[in-house]
C-alpha cells in the first residue's frame, strides 16, 4: 500500500475507529483498528484504505515551490499537531476507485477534525470544501494533477504533470514546446491523464493516431530523455521519477 493523501490536523487527540464508524454510517463499510493500534482500515466493496496516525506532522519534505493551496491551508499544514496518512493499493482495472475511497475517508475525518488534505503526488492542498466538491461532483482530472511548464532553453518549454502516481500511473512530459502551444497542450494532457486515471490509456510504445492525421507514442522517460541534447541530469533534479515522455510517431 502507498500513501496518497496526508490529512494535517490541528487536534492532537486521535480520532477513534468508533467515531469514524458513526460518521460513515454505512453497513457496507467495515472499520477495523490496525494491529499496531496506530490507526484503522476502512474496507468498502473490496477496496481497503489504511489510515495511520502520527502525533506530529514533523518534516514532510515537501518542495515548497510546488505546493499549491491558499495561504491559510499552507499555514494549517505547518501548524498541524497530528497527521493521518491514507494509503491504498494502487492501479487495478479502475485506478480512480481507490483514490475516491480514500477521499471519502478523508472527508469523514475532516468532519471531526480541523485540517487540510495534502495530495502527496500532486502537491495540492485541499480544504474541507474542496474535498466535499471533489467527492460529489463529476470527475475532473484538474482536481488531481498539477501541470508545470519549465523553460529548458530559450523559447523551448518542457511541460510535465504531477499527481498520476496516486492512480498507479506514470506522470506525463513533453519537450520542445513553445509558450503559445501551452493552452492546447494543457487540454491534451488533461484528456490523456483522465484516460490513464481510468485505466484506459494507450500502451507504452503503441501508436496513437489523432484526428489531425498525426500520431504520438508514450515512451518511458528513462529511454526518451537519453535522446535530449543539451539537458544534463541536473536539469531533472526533483523529477527523477518514472514519467511517460510523449514523442512523435517516429519516436
Amino acid at each position: 500500500m502507498k500513501v496518497i493523501f496526508i490529512l494535517a490536523a490541528a487536534e492532537a487527540d486521535p480520532v477513534t475507529a468508533e467515531q469514524l464508524e458513526e460518521i460513515i454510517e454505512a453497513d457496507e463499510l467495515e472499520v477495523a483498528p490496525l494491529p499496531d493500534g496506530r490507526g484503522f482500515s476502512v474496507t468498502s466493496d473490496g477496496q481497503v484504505v489504511e489510515i495511520r496516525r502520527e502525533q506530529t506532522a514533523g518534516e514532510l519534505h515537501l518542495p515548497p515551490k510546488l505546493v499549491t493551496g491558499t495561504e491559510a491551508a499552507k499555514q494549517a499544514l505547518r501548524e498541524a499537531r497530528s497527521v493521518y496518512r491514507l494509503s491504498v493499493n494502487q492501479g487495478g482495472d479502475q485506478p480512480s476507485v481507490a483514490v475516491f475511497e480514500a477521499l471519502w475517508c478523508a472527508r469523514a475525518l475532516m468532519s471531526v477534525v480541523t485540517g487540510v488534505l495534502l495530495d502527496v503526488s500532486a502537491f495540492k492542498l485541499h480544504e474541507p470544501g474542496d474535498v466535499a466538491e471533489i467527492t460529489e461532483l463529476e470527475f475532473d482530472i484538474r482536481d488531481h494533477v498539477t501541470l508545470h511548464a519549465v523553460e529548458a532553453a530559450e523559447g523551448d518549454v518542457w511541460i510535465h504533470s504531477h499527481g498520476m502516481d496516486k492512480f498507479g500511473a506514470r506522470d506525463l512530459e513533453a519537450f520542445h514546446l513553445k509558450q503559445e502551444d501551452l493552452p492546447a497542450v494543457e487540454t491534451f494532457f488533461h484528456q490523456l491523464c483522465t484516460d490513464l486515471a481510468f485505466g484506459q490509456g494507450p500502451e507504452p510504445g503503441a501508436l496513437v493516431e489523432t484526428g489531425e492525421g498525426d500520431g504520438f507514442r508514450l515512451q518511458p522517460s528513462e529511454s526518451a530523455r537519453a535522446k535530449l541534447l543539451g539537458l544534463g541530469l541536473d536539469f531533472f533534479e526533483g523529477h527523477e521519477g518514472a514519467y511517460f515522455t510523449i514523442v512523435s510517431a517516429d519516436g
